[in-house]
């Protein structure tokens, strides 16, 4: 059986991310996050994030040759299909947008390793 957070628990973990960034937080958040674990943990996690992002930010990723004609050309491809077998125009957009962050993500990653 799974026990319930307290609510200063689930007060903490909306708060997470404002905190990560480095914003006051009013004393009843401060003095749970000093004696509980689990919000410590949580706000770790946060934190850690954050810098992974900011290293990640300062990257930069050169797209692969092509990569963008040949995204294009798949999207052009799509309106050639009967309406009956083209998926929904969100399905399209959350693919592509799916894609691009894949390569961005790959990209980053190897330079990382190269670096």
């Amino acid at each position: 059986m799974r026990r319930e957070r307290p609510l200063r628990c689930e007060l903490t973990a909306t708060m997470a991310p404002w905190l990560a960034d480095g914003h006051p937080a009013p004393h009843v958040v401060t003095g749970h996050v000093g004696t509980c674990l689990r919000c410590q943990a949580e706000l770790s996690r946060h934190r850690r994030a954050r810098r992974q992002l900011h290293h990640l930010a300062a990257c930069a990723v050169t797209p692969p040759a092509g990569g963008l004609e040949a995204t294009l050309d798949a999207l052009h491809a799509l309106d050639d299909l009967p309406a009956s077998g083209r998926p929904a125009p969100s399905v399209v957009a959350t693919a592509a947008a799916g894609a691009a962050a894949g390569v961005a993500g790959v990209l980053a990653w190897r330079r990382h390793q190269a670096g």
